[in-house]
């Protein structure tokens, strides 16, 4: 019988260190090595793809090297040093470097993995790396990685941080009419703060206090107005300032 390999990697017989098959390679989980070199993380030019699964990590794809950006660190792996590509059919890829570091790129663990983005991927490793690539055969649907199960693969309806779909928006009866008196409080309170404007624009001496009042009081209305309207819920889904780049990006 030939010798088998296990997920570890050890030879069956042996129990020595073997080489993982191609499939063993393309199911293990990415080694733990990260470093301060940020990669492509540093490329300007580079897409930014927000993780399904992990709330704080980015993949960047750069015309040079791909990389996954954490709290720990970054893991880069540069096209020109890859010591293996593998090109599953569904669009999934993984790079290894030469130091060990795999970093995989998954069209459903990633936001805005278009198959674009990956055809531009896959040209960049064959003007680099073309002895790198290699090309597996269909994997099953359970051994495609997917996000923890309730993720929404477009991530639409997600709470950024709980991952958690958010709430249904409800408005009871009381806030109804509560919000009918807001809008009409609204009018009553822009009315008075344009027609005090206008008046002391015509005045001789004029003190603009009164109207400066109303358009603050006009501002307050609007606000109440708004959170009638909209339920309170979870606002843990409003992406953070240092985030907004990534919805600029896409």
């Amino acid at each position: 019988m030939p010798p088998q390999h296990d997920p570890s990697g050890r030879d069956a017989a042996t129990g020595a260190p073997g080489t993982p098959s191609p499939r063993t390679a393309a199911t293990a989980p990415a080694p733990v090595r990260f470093s301060e070199e940020p990669g492509a993380a540093a490329d300007p030019a580079a897409t930014r793809h927000r993780s399904l699964a992990t709330v704080d990590d980015r993949l960047h794809v750069g015309a040079e090297a791909v990389t996954l950006a954490t709290p720990e660190g970054f893991a880069t792996v540069r096209f020109a040093e890859a010591a293996e590509v593998l090109a599953h059919p569904d669009g999934g890829r993984v790079l290894t470097g030469p130091d060990g570091v795999r970093v995989a790129v998954e069209p459903t663990l990633y936001a805005m993995l278009t198959p674009e983005r990956i055809a531009a991927l896959d040209a960049a490793l064959s003007a680099t790396a073309p002895r790198a690539a290699l090309r597996t055969a269909p994997r099953a649907p359970e051994a495609v990685p997917r996000p923890p199960a309730g993720e929404d693969p477009r991530g639409s309806a997600l709470s950024s941080r709980t991952r958690a779909p958010a709430p249904a928006r409800t408005r009871s009866r009381g806030r109804t009419a509560g919000l009918y008196l807001a809008c009409l409080a609204v009018a009553g309170a822009a009315l008075a703060a344009v027609r005090t404007t206008f008046d002391q624009l015509g005045a001789a001496h004029p003190h603009y206090t009164v109207a400066a009042m109303f358009w603050v009081l006009t501002a307050g209305l609007v606000v109440v107005a708004r959170d009638l309207r909209n339920p309170p819920k979870d606002r843990t889904h409003v992406p953070r300032w240092w985030e907004m780049g990534d919805h600029f990006r896409r």
